[in-house]
């Protein structure tokens, strides 16, 4: 298990613009249900992810994107699924903490 630092570290080398907040929200919020059902592999997390990022059209709506514009969403997703090998080795636990912060930065961003 990393320290926080580490994660906190490894949160602020995401690509933190203020428009993913939601999405990274999202991503916390999905890794912290799946500890509530005592779910530990995380390669769960990115098989949804993965999923998402092939059906952009039902999925904007989830975050309330209008038009045709998929071009943040699908640059987000391109660059989670990026980095799949360096997020995969963290727990559950961990991976909820660095999307939290990552949220958290992204909202301070926008103040």
């Amino acid at each position: 298990m990393l320290k926080k630092q580490d994660l906190l570290n490894l949160a602020e080398s995401m690509n933190l613009e203020p428009e993913y907040e939601k999405f990274y929200r999202f991503v916390q919020n999905f890794t912290m249900h799946l500890s509530q059902e005592m779910q530990t592999d995380t390669e769960r997390v990115f098989q949804c992810l993965e999923y998402c990022s092939r059906n952009l059209i039902d999925v904007k709506k989830h975050f309330g994107i209008s038009g045709d514009n998929t071009f943040l969403l699908r640059n987000w997703f391109r660059y989670i699924l990026g980095k799949k090998t360096e997020l995969k080795n963290l727990s559950m636990t961990e991976l909820n903490y660095v999307f939290a912060c990552c949220a958290r930065i992204c909202k301070a961003k926008k103040s």
